[in-house]
């Protein structure tokens, strides 16, 4: 007697893993603001696991574990300080990075184009703990001086927006393409400052989901 063929490990796991990576490209404040020397930042790198539970059709509540890393521009922020000051001479930067790592909580839709292609969308919320750049400033003119500007650690509140289009490999693997948008708005201390600073940047790379 022919025996029933299991139904695949894509139709009955409720549970899914996903990991990320891909390239950052920062925009509005932190792109280009010129508070306190710091902005700037240019292209960066994310890291991304999720961890995925369905609990209903095609709906699953998702935690996620968000790594991104953001440069700064030293001549940017140089040519910034050298603008302000016109009695400088000349002005050196060594620039740091930004540094976010987020614990974010939300939900996530799946939409099956057909056995080998599906969409998911996702939005979540969360908290962050952003390490600002420290930059080291020397300046040449008429009383030459350095200093070290540090925007230091901070915490705020985070949101997160994904979308990706994904093809099924086999049974538990799928990769895909995503596309995210993240915010965060940390408040920096720079020199008895306070200094808000809008952090949202756009991200795209590549996935790949293990189904549990």
């Amino acid at each position: 007697m022919a025996q029933d063929t299991p139904q695949s490990n894509t139709e009955t796991s409720n549970i899914e893993l996903r990991f990320s990576s891909g390239l950052v490209f920062p925009l509005g404040d932190i792109k280009s603001s010129q508070n306190e020397s710091f902005g700037m930042a240019k292209t960066g790198y994310k890291a991304t696991i999720d961890f995925a539970y369905k609990f209903k059709n095609n709906f699953a509540a998702v935690m996620i574990v968000d790594y991104t890393t953001l440069g700064t521009d030293a001549d940017k922020i140089a040519k910034s300080i050298l603008d302000a000051n016109p009695s400088y001479n000349s002005v050196e930067v060594k620039s740091g990075n930004y540094s976010v790592l987020s614990l974010l909580v939300g939900g996530n839709y799946t939409i099956n184009l057909s056995s080998h292609f599906f969409i998911q969308g996702q939005l979540a919320l969360g908290l962050a703990t952003i390490k600002g750049p420290e930059n080291e400033i020397t300046v040449s003119s008429a009383s030459p001086f350095e200093e070290l500007k540090s925007a230091g650690t901070v915490n705020a509140l985070a949101y997160q927006g994904k979308v990706s289009v994904n093809y099924n490999i086999n049974t538990p693997l799928a990769i895909g393409l995503y596309t995210s948008y993240y915010e965060t708005n940390p408040t920096f201390e720079i020199e008895n400052s306070s200094i808000k600073q809008k952090l949202n940047s756009m991200s795209t790379g590549l996935q790949l989901t293990y189904k549990l």
